[in-house]
């Protein structure tokens, strides 16, 4: 009677270490999903803000225009048309991320949709979002690449290299063997080699007050397209950042 007592003491003992155990993994898996719907509520954030600041400008810029009249309406028209297209590819971006974390715990950011990309329409568009910006060597002809990413990968480059304190915007295209290298210029501030190498890390930031989200989506975009992010310093101060194509 006493072994009997014993053993079922026992097994109650096991019952309650395995309850304890599942009850441990539950909470870390919470935790876990936690973080990860925190991470991906601040990458929302981020890019909101990149795209709704830009927004608000040019809508401000077409009520002057519409205020002002005379030989404005083409401006107008091309203001309009940019808020109007980044509204769209804004709300494809969302909706991708979303859809993305639904299915997949470890990624934010949806597989690429590679298809033709209309190089000058994008131009169009980000010289109205970066009025400062100067191109060099729009392609005619490129590898086929998810439009909306690589419009974000764009907006973070540039808005990184005027928050540097470059008030002259350079974006280049280069052409090669490998592929196509797309670049964003600056003569801001610059990086030490101790913060080119910490760019590495999650959350790093040059920035008071920055998140380091910015930097880290490129990198993320740019490797789900088979390339990889380059940055270098530019000789008389400045940087020279962006990312190669691969044909």
């Amino acid at each position: 009677m006493l072994n009997l007592a014993r053993r079922r003491s026992d097994e109650e003992l096991d019952l309650g270490l395995a309850g304890a155990g599942q009850g441990a993994r539950s909470l870390a898996e919470a935790e876990e999903e936690i973080a990860r719907l925190r991470d991906l509520l601040r990458l929302l954030g981020h890019e909101l803000g990149n795209s709704l600041g830009p927004m608000k400008s040019l809508l401000a810029s077409a009520r002057l225009m519409l205020e002002g009249q005379g030989g404005a309406a083409p401006r107008l028209g091309g203001a309009l048309q940019t808020v109007e297209e980044r509204a769209v590819h804004l709300h494809v971006f969302v909706t991708d991320c979303l859809r993305t974390c639904e299915v997949a715990s470890s990624r934010q950011v949806a597989a690429p949709r590679p298809a033709p990309l209309d190089w000058q329409r994008l131009v169009s568009r980000l010289e109205c979002l970066f009025p400062e910006l100067t191109v060099e060597g729009i392609p005619t002809s490129a590898p086929a690449c998810d439009a909306v990413q690589i419009e974000q990968v764009l907006i973070n480059l540039l808005k990184n290299a005027r928050e540097a304190g470059g008030a002259q915007l350079l974006l280049r295209f280069e052409p090669g063997p490998a592929g196509l290298r797309v670049s964003v210029l600056d003569r801001g501030c610059g990086m030490t080699d101790v913060q080119i190498a910490a760019l590495a890390r999650k959350g790093f930031t040059t920035k008071p007050g920055g998140s380091g989200l910015g930097l880290g989506l490129c990198r993320t975009i740019v490797a789900l397209h088979g390339g990889r992010l380059l940055l270098e310093r530019r000789e008389g101060g400045g940087m020279k950042i962006g990312f190669c194509l691969p044909a």
